[in-house]
């Protein structure tokens, strides 16, 4: 179990002195300078329950290996229903953000540059009200590589990897003549999506993908993206905080209606809004 550096936070005040201590922690490049603390690119993600572990949907407990041997499949119905919705989109990769961002089981895990949504997250969901929740941060940028992520998007769209050998795999990448080292097939990706719907602009959100291959020196068996994607210092939101703290957020503009953009959700913030004044 990972032993983590916890800050416990009860508004948003000692929140914002979290993420102030976690922009000027210190933060080394490939060379081994310290990088300034204004030119490092941070994402968050939130939590609703801090014993969750930092799993894309796809891997979580409660999702098995029947979930996992049909993604191809799911993606392919989800094309298929919404292709009015994805028919303008560049790629696979795009497609897969899209269906991410809207639900879908998938093999990424959702980040934001805007620790305020973050911290929503970690304080919104009703079914965890009760319990404690986390915000994470990550340099992720070490991890970008677009023609490996656009390329695994194919692939996944295309092959149910989960029956497939690794030998198979890495030669049908090799056959792309996109790769320079092997590794880069063990090693979860950063992807900053191109704009192409609502609540990627609002959440100022990225991602984290799930690389298409397993380490077992590298990565867990079970299918956790590597434990050095997030840094082992996080916030914790105890329970009986969540509902004060949303409340500040709302000051902020922050609430369900304007980072999920639905109608009904907009209308559920006004709810709320009349009620508590």
């Amino acid at each position: 179990m990972l032993k983590y550096k916890n800050k416990e936070i009860h508004d948003i005040s000692a929140y914002l002195d979290w993420v102030k201590e976690t922009l000027h922690y210190n933060q080394k490049g490939e060379d081994g300078t310290l990088i300034p603390f204004y030119q490092r690119h941070v994402c968050f993600r939130g939590h609703s329950y801090a014993k969750w572990d930092l799993k894309p949907q796809l891997f979580r407990d409660g999702s098995n290996e029947i979930l996992q041997k049909k993604e191809c499949e799911m993606l392919d119905i989800a094309s298929k229903r919404l292709y009015k919705n994805i028919k303008n989109l560049a790629s696979s990769l795009d497609r897969l953000t899209f269906f991410q961002h809207y639900g879908l089981c998938t093999r990424l895990i959702d980040v934001t540059f805007n620790p305020l949504i973050a911290l929503y997250m970690a304080c919104s969901d009703e079914t965890q009200i009760r319990k404690r929740g986390a915000v994470y941060y990550s340099y992720a940028y070490k991890y970008q590589n677009y023609k490996i992520a656009n390329f695994t998007a194919d692939y996944i769209f295309q092959n149910d990897v989960f029956s497939l050998r690794a030998e198979t795999i890495i030669k049908d990448f090799r056959k792309q003549g996109i790769m320079d080292d092997i590794k880069l097939l063990y090693q979860p990706l950063f992807i900053h999506p191109a704009i192409n719907n609502p609540r990627v602009e609002i959440q100022n959100g990225a991602f984290l993908m799930e690389p298409i291959l397993k380490n077992e020196f590298e990565i867990n068996q079970a299918g956790v993206i590597k434990e050095g994607s997030f840094e082992l210092r996080r916030a914790i939101v105890p329970a009986k905080y969540k509902p004060s703290i949303l409340k500040e957020l709302m000051i902020f503009g922050i609430n369900s209606g304007t980072i999920f953009c639905d109608v009904s959700e907009k209308l559920k913030t006004i709810r709320i809004v009349s009620t508590t004044r």
